[in-house]
């Protein structure tokens, strides 16, 4: 049974896909509108940037979008190059694949997590 079964029509897939890719334009465009306005940032600028509560939140949902996105960008290329045809069965390949990506993903949001919001120093 796969993730998305209920959600056969797709529908739910495709707005997540451009909501996560409009939260992660967002934030591409955030960090290069602020580094345009100050080109003689230095060291402590950004950090004070970075840490703001408005890019950590930012950060936050950004990271979230990019678990979202990546799942239903790979979900779908699994489907489409394990799936059933011909005959042979890649279910078992497929699970596999899906169980790697899974552990990559939140191996990512956790990381990414802890570097949004602890800066990278979480003592």
């Amino acid at each position: 049974m796969s993730l998305f079964s209920p959600l056969r029509s797709g529908r739910l897939q495709f707005v997540l896909q451009r909501v996560s890719a409009i939260v992660i334009a967002i934030y591409a465009f955030a960090l290069v509108g602020f580094l345009l306005a100050n080109p003689t940032v230095d060291f402590d600028g950004w950090v004070g940037f970075m840490q703001s509560p408005t890019m950590i939140g930012l950060g936050v949902l950004t990271v979230l979008a990019l678990v979202v996105h990546g799942w239903i960008g790979m979900w779908i290329v699994g489907t489409d190059y394990l799936s059933e045809s011909g005959g042979r069965s890649n279910k078992g390949w497929r699970l596999l694949y899906q169980a790697v990506v899974i552990v990559g993903l939140v191996v990512f949001a956790v990381w990414g997590l802890a570097l949004v919001v602890y800066g990278g120093n979480p003592l």
